[in-house]
């Protein structure tokens, strides 16, 4: 689950990455370059080999997003996730687990993974822009893996009237695939940093347990 999670934020947060020369794309990159974006989402993830603990093998739920520079925070389906820029904080709420990772710098290598924003100045070594189609509502962009990153191709949806992303779906490297709806996206004034700040591990009561790989 947890792993998933993490999964999923990067996904969505590749989108935020690609500015290359498109305008659209570029104003949209800009919105998290000297903002606070606020985002409520809904997301289904089909797993290709699914544990027989899930329903149909998807995993479904919300979350919340908060989005700033190299920092972020999500809250969804019982754990809060928070990053930063330098270590990542998983925790789980109703297990009382809680891990400390650290940020690697190498997109390649997966340091995506634990703090997806890198993917901000990199993804255009990693991502090109394939085709953009229209429905009658949306832009619809198509982007295909240049390297080995755990994405294989993704679609982002853009409201035509008010460029708003409103959807989202990522095929996984491993053959799942996850989708994401935008509810409500908010470009706010920056937030404190310490909205992003880590718990210290002496925060943890002794029923908690506390992994910290730091």
């Amino acid at each position: 689950m947890k792993s998933l999670l993490t999964l999923l934020l990067s996904s969505i947060l590749c989108v935020t990455a690609y500015a290359q020369t498109d305008q659209r794309l570029e104003q949209f990159l800009a919105m998290f370059s000297d903002s606070n974006v606020l985002m409520d989402i809904s997301y289904t993830v089909t797993l290709k080999n699914a544990p027989a603990v899930l329903n149909q093998g998807t995993l479904k739920g919300n979350a919340s997003l908060s989005i700033q520079g190299n920092m972020y925070a999500m809250d969804g389906s019982g754990l809060v996730i928070k990053c930063d820029g330098t270590s990542v904080q998983i925790e789980d709420t109703s297990a009382k687990e809680v891990i400390y990772e650290p940020v690697c710098n190498d997109v390649r290598d997966g340091g995506y993974l634990m703090n997806p924003t890198m993917l901000f100045n990199k993804l255009d070594d990693v991502f090109r822009l394939d085709r953009v189609t229209s429905d009658n509502q949306s832009d619809i962009y198509l982007l295909v893996s240049r390297e080995q990153c755990g994405i294989e191709n993704c679609r982002l949806d853009f409201n035509m009237t008010s460029g708003k992303l409103t959807y989202a779906e990522f095929l996984m490297s491993d053959g799942n695939v996850v989708k994401v709806n935008v509810s409500s996206f908010k470009v706010a004034s920056p937030a404190p940093e310490s909205e992003f700040t880590l718990k210290l591990p002496s925060a943890y009561g002794a029923d908690w347990v506390v992994t910290d790989l730091r």
